[in-house]
């Protein structure tokens, strides 16, 4: 079975937070990460600043992600196109200000066009 065919939800823990890939791939599982990195923003509520990374050398991913605050799954529905040159895009702290939790899950990706 190809990584594309791969039709069960993976979850990577990251500091104890839970970054979450959708069975609904198009591109290559390992082009895109979500990555925590430390920040003086996100540290003052004692977060980390999450972003999505494509590791994709070669091409542009479109990728649409959707965010939950306080386990709960909101409106917010993105989409963001990782380039070779641009391939790191910042998503928002882990903790709000008010320590409120919150992370992104991976919906789907697919090959950019023409990017």
């Amino acid at each position: 079975m190809s990584k594309k065919a791969i039709s069960a939800v993976i979850c990577t823990f990251l500091g104890g937070f839970v970054l979450a890939y959708s069975p609904c791939f198009a591109a290559d599982i390992n082009d895109i990460q979500l990555i925590e990195t430390n920040s003086a923003d996100c540290a003052m509520s004692d977060g980390k600043l999450i972003s999505i990374k494509s590791n994709n050398q070669q091409n542009a991913v479109e990728v649409w992600l959707d965010r939950w605050f306080m386990d709960v799954q909101t409106a917010d529905h993105t989409q963001h196109i990782l380039t070779v040159e641009d391939n790191v895009h910042e998503l928002g702290c882990s903790l709000t200000r008010r320590a409120e939790k919150q992370h992104w899950t991976i919906h789907s990706t697919k090959p950019a066009d023409n990017r």
